[in-house]
């Protein structure tokens, strides 16, 4: 629903009117389209040996060891993936904010005039800088020999 609201945010800044596209989710420079499907942690996989005398011992080795440890590891990978989803949403829902916010300070900006804009400009520029980093910490001396 974040990207309906944007896309008709954006629309409503343009002077010509018209259709109003919606992206579907991650069609965006982030790659998040991309990064779902990266996002789940396979564990079943073709286990492969090209060893020719002991290739076949050594696929039912691993097929052995991934079986036995399936039932620890199982929960632990879901688990992940769940996580990865998770933060790929907050991704896009903070993108898509950053989006509409845009939006709306264009629309502010061209509402209240050039002169105006021009006169807030150097009082609103050094509030949108990062704050500077602080110094980093001198290195701790564990041994104490300093």
């Amino acid at each position: 629903m974040t990207r309906v609201a944007t896309a008709l945010a954006q629309a409503s800044n343009t002077p010509n009117g018209g259709p109003v596209i919606v992206h579907r989710e991650g069609d965006d420079g982030l790659g998040i389209a991309r990064l779902r499907d990266q996002a789940d942690i396979r564990m079943e996989f073709h286990s492969g040996s090209d060893r020719p005398v002991v290739g076949p011992a050594v696929r039912l080795a691993k097929r052995a060891v991934r079986r036995g440890l399936r039932w620890y590891l199982a929960p632990m990978t879901e688990q992940q993936s769940e996580f990865n989803h998770s933060l790929l949403d907050l991704v896009e829902t903070l993108r898509l904010r950053n989006e509409r916010l845009v939006a709306e300070v264009q629309a502010w900006r061209s509402a209240i005039g050039p002169d105006l804009t021009a006169a807030v400009e150097p009082l609103v520029d050094p509030l949108l800088e990062p704050p500077p980093e602080p110094p980093p910490e001198p290195p701790s001396d564990p041994a104490g020999t300093a």
